[in-house]
């Protein structure tokens, strides 16, 4: 699979943030971008084309951060801070963690106590988080 970076955790996190503030509406695209990165991260893609050609993403993996940006959004869950998403993009890269089948599994890794919660500051301007994230996470366009 691929290996995570800081700049695609960062990207994910403030998308994360913008929902969570209302300053960006959650869509498909940017959870199905999401989605294929996890599951491109995944040590069973092993980077094998014909895996990723069959996985564009998988359609739990999908439903399950479609389900948790949703939950960011309403305020349900907090967003994680960096540390914690690239932590998470770590461990699904080496196997730690397999790629999510819901959004409690990727809340249980997530979720930071409140008293924890980072007052970094978001960068709301980096927009459009759906281009980002595209660039950042190095994600294949869907087909």
């Amino acid at each position: 699979g691929k290996k995570p970076t800081d700049e695609c955790a960062d990207t994910i996190t403030d998308y994360l943030g913008a929902l969570s503030s209302g300053t960006a509406t959650p869509s498909a695209e940017p959870a199905a971008a999401i989605a294929s990165y996890l599951d491109d991260l995944s040590p069973e893609s092993g980077g094998d084309e014909a895996y990723l050609s069959d996985n564009v993403p998988s359609t739990t993996s999908a439903r399950a951060v479609d389900s948790y940006l949703e939950a960011v959004t309403t305020g349900d869950v907090k967003p994680p801070t960096p540390d914690a998403v690239g932590s998470y993009l770590g461990a699904i890269s080496t196997g730690e963690v397999a790629t999510p089948e819901s959004e409690t599994e990727i809340m249980s890794y997530l979720s930071t106590p409140a008293e924890e919660l980072a007052d970094a500051p978001i960068d709301l301007e980096a927009a459009p988080y759906l281009s980002a994230i595209f660039d950042e996470c190095d994600v294949r366009e869907p087909t």
